[in-house]
């Protein structure tokens, strides 16, 4: 029944919208696999798409959803950026996006008890200091991969550091997460563009990116408007 409601609550009339992006994002897999078939370990980005747009989805309804399919996807990006040497983005997401969204998880379902909010929003000067702080970060990152030579290093640490700071917000419910995703997901369009040339197995990725920057706008819309509802 838990499973039945779950779709439901997916797929319905009212979230037609939803069901659309869902379904475009299922239709590039399907075409992708039929050209180039499964030949390699790369056809697992599908299922990192698959979870990362339904991540999305429940996170513009505000559902704690969204942090569990986060959560796998961020699981099979690990060993999909591993495999491509995309360095800095596997590291993030193993040793920094796992452990906090496994820790927003538990802290979301411990506000619900407690009947407290999981809808947060930064102050004017935490929101200076975070972004200032991000710009940082992703400048170390820079040299960091450079060093390293990794591939499309200068995409990825905008790209990681950004998605980093929003996972590290989403983790405690704050709005401004989306501010930070949304800015990562534009470099991580270009990055998964040039991927995508590289191996065409990456384009399910690069149109989840763009699907991604779609709904973490409308997200951060949404959650804007409930914040405004509950002052």
């Amino acid at each position: 029944m838990k499973i039945k409601n779950f779709f439901k609550t997916l797929f319905s009339k009212e979230n037609i919208f939803y069901t659309i992006v869902f379904i475009i994002n299922l239709s590039i897999i399907i075409i992708n696999r039929c050209i180039n078939g499964f030949h390699k370990v790369l056809w697992i980005c599908d299922l990192s798409s698959i979870f990362g747009i339904t991540n999305a989805i429940f996170a513009a309804k505000h559902k704690i959803h969204t942090l569990t399919f986060n959560l796998l996807s961020t699981l099979i990006l690990i060993v999909t950026n591993t495999y491509q040497h995309i360095w800095l983005n596997a590291f993030t997401c193993l040793f920094i996006c796992t452990p906090l969204l496994i820790i927003g998880i538990f802290r979301w379902r411990k506000n619900e008890e407690k009947g407290e909010t999981n809808l947060n929003s930064l102050s004017k000067k935490s929101i200076v200091i975070s972004w200032s702080c991000y710009i940082i970060v992703s400048i170390i990152f820079i040299f960091i991969l450079k060093a390293l030579n990794g591939n499309l290093y200068y995409l990825d640490a905008f790209y990681s550091a950004g998605c980093v700071f929003g996972v590290i917000l989403s983790s405690f419910a704050y709005i401004n997460q989306f501010e930070f995703f949304i800015f990562a997901n534009i470099f991580g369009i270009a990055m998964y563009i040039l991927l995508t040339i590289q191996n065409i197995n990456n384009l399910p990725l690069a149109f989840m990116t763009i699907i991604y920057l779609i709904l973490n706008t409308v997200s951060y819309i949404n959650w804007r408007k409930l914040r405004k509802q509950m002052q």
